[in-house]
């Protein structure tokens, strides 16, 4: 795991890192793709071998989107000196609610990364239930 020091070393390296632009085939299973745009938004989805599209992006919370590079940088500026893991990871603060997607994540794990993906949606998903739950006991 990364300590602090070398993180910070990492956000440096990140700052300027291209947008997200990550594929993967098999014949097994067909296609995972990740693409970022120029805004930070990320579309990750499977094509599966019949042409079926499967959007990891349809399975968050209402108000949540899935984020990358541009993110990290947007995140590094407005809160200098914080810890931002090196990996995917949600922030379920603020007005816009995010998964962070990590491409090192899905270069190192490959097809193993949709566990990874899978998992931060479930982290939004309870956030959310959480405070639905919090607003509904405050009433």
């Amino acid at each position: 795991m990364d300590n602090f020091e070398n993180d910070a070393e990492r956000q440096k390296k990140e700052k300027g890192q291209p947008p997200i632009d990550f594929e993967l085939q098999s014949e097994k299973f067909g296609t995972f793709s990740a693409k970022e745009d120029e805004s930070g938004a990320v579309e990750a989805f499977l094509v599966n071998n019949e042409g079926k599209k499967i959007s990891l992006n349809s399975l968050l919370p209402q108000g949540y989107a899935i984020v990358g590079n541009k993110y990290r940088e947007k995140f590094a500026q407005e809160y200098p000196g914080k810890y931002i893991p090196s990996g995917s990871f949600v922030d379920p603060r603020g007005e816009k609610k995010v998964v962070c997607l990590a491409e090192k994540d899905m270069l190192e794990l490959q097809w193993r990364f949709l566990f990874v993906a899978l998992h931060e949606i479930g982290h939004a998903e309870y956030a959310e239930h959480c405070s639905r739950r919090e607003k509904e006991r405050m009433e």
